[in-house]
């Protein structure tokens, strides 16, 4: 029988042969840099939230009780006035879920980004 169709010979694939016949290649190659699992500060989770320039002052005032907030549920937090963005790292020495304690700090963030007054984004914590 002949495999032509349309003036196009159908090549039969080999089911039976993997598809990469290189054998020298590695199909499980993982990436091993980084910090150790076993340590106690391996789980830290950095985000950052970008605010209006207009917002400087406000919260240059307002940002020591924030970190303070921040920093009593085991959150740090930086805040830089260059590049206008507040910076938080939920880390394994945080209270609570973590999971929850990340959602939480970046909707901290992100109102206080929009104009949320301090002492009511506390409240929310």
């Amino acid at each position: 029988m002949d495999n032509n169709k349309n003036g196009v010979d159908e090549q039969q694939e080999d089911k039976s042969k993997p598809m990469n016949e290189d054998a020298n290649v590695d199909q499980m190659e993982t990436d091993k840099s980084g910090p150790p699992l076993s340590s106690k500060d391996s789980f830290e989770v950095p985000f950052s939230r970008a605010f209006p320039e207009s917002r400087r002052p406000i919260l240059q005032k307002d940002w020591p009780t924030v970190k303070s907030a921040l920093e009593s549920y085991g959150i740090s937090c930086t805040l830089n006035l260059v590049e206008c963005s507040m910076t938080a790292s939920l880390s394994s020495k945080a209270r609570g879920n973590p999971l929850y304690m990340n959602l939480r700090a970046r909707m901290l963030l992100l109102l206080l980004a929009i104009g949320v007054p301090a002492y009511m984004v506390n409240i929310y914590l």
